[in-house]
């Protein structure tokens, strides 16, 4: 199985909810099901006190108030304990008897973090395939090529595609989606930067960039806080224009920019697009592959920008 459908079985100890969750039930029903298929039993968040219900132990997502919290059972006396994450220590000292209890480790939260991640991608690519109408099988078929360029496996693929087919079908707007990955990733805008991005290139690969798919674009960019310059920067990439005065929109500068501002606009691209910066943060294998080739694009325009000031 492939990095995506490996990552959706191994949620088993985690309760994604919001629109993303919906999308992934129906994407994956006999993966998600069998997560999810445990008797349940009540409990209560352990910030805003309401009452929760939760299929199994693991990692979970209060509806209410976004809390990320762990359920587990003590190994010494099997009480039932509520751990927020983000807990100082990564061991708890059970109440009931005293015994130290081993929280969830990072790489746990990493896995979920990433999953969270490819699921938006691919969602928010299904509800721009049907801004501007009915999704035909050519676009489908843009997708995925797109796929195939950024070295997705089969497996992966096929999940993918589902996730795709599932989002244009779901009720849930594609505002919802987008908030909920920004509530994931708060605070760090190089993973919204390169979600733009992608989505930029799959509204390009059909050769049109139309007015729905550049206003829904737009209104996401605004969502995530990204700068009108940021987005152009962006757009540049895709938009054929006299290859020098690209490059300089690659970079997000004007032409008269002093070398100064050159070099630090490029330090600062590195380093939103850089792979090792955005898989600590969450981005999923293939999708840094994707960031990679947008880190390509970003140092070729600083070489040939340079080259012809003579630097």
């Amino acid at each position: 199985m492939g990095w995506l459908g490996k990552a959706i079985g191994g949620l088993a100890g985690w309760a994604l909810g919001g629109p993303l969750g919906a999308i992934l039930g129906a994407a994956a029903g006999h993966l998600y099901d069998s997560a999810t298929s445990k008797p349940s039993f009540r409990f209560r968040c352990p910030r805003c006190n309401r009452e929760l219900t939760a299929s199994g132990m693991g990692v979970h997502i209060c509806p209410h108030c976004s809390t990320e919290f762990e359920l587990l059972n003590c190994p010494h006396c099997g009480s039932g304990l509520v751990a927020p994450l983000g807990t100082p220590s990564a061991v708890l000292i059970c109440p009931y008897c005293g015994g130290d209890v081993v929280l969830a480790d990072a790489a746990s939260r990493m896995a979920y973090r990433r999953m969270v991640g490819a699921l938006a991608f691919f969602a928010l690519a299904g509800k721009l395939a049907k801004i501007d109408g009915r999704v035909s099988e050519q676009e489908i078929e843009v997708v995925s090529r797109f796929m195939d360029d950024i070295g997705m496996d089969r497996e992966s693929k096929e999940v993918a595609k589902q996730i795709f087919r599932e989002a244009k079908r779901s009720p849930h707007d594609y505002r919802e989606i987008a908030l909920q990955f920004k509530d994931e990733f708060r605070g760090e805008p190089q993973m919204a930067r390169v979600l733009i991005d992608f989505l930029i290139a799959i509204a390009y690969a059909d050769g049109v960039y139309s007015e729905a798919e550049r206003g829904m674009i737009e209104e996401l960019v605004a969502l995530f806080g990204l700068t009108r310059s940021e987005y152009e920067s962006l757009l540049a990439a895709y938009d054929p224009k006299a290859e020098l005065g690209r490059y300089y929109e690659i970079l997000g500068v004007p032409p008269d920019a002093t070398d100064e501002q050159i070099k630090a606009r490029h330090r600062e691209l590195v380093k939103s697009f850089h792979p090792d910066a955005l898989s600590s943060k969450g981005l999923a294998p293939e999708l840094l592959e994707f960031a990679n080739q947008r880190l390509q694009e970003i140092n070729l325009a600083y070489q040939k920008i340079m080259e012809a000031r003579g630097r």
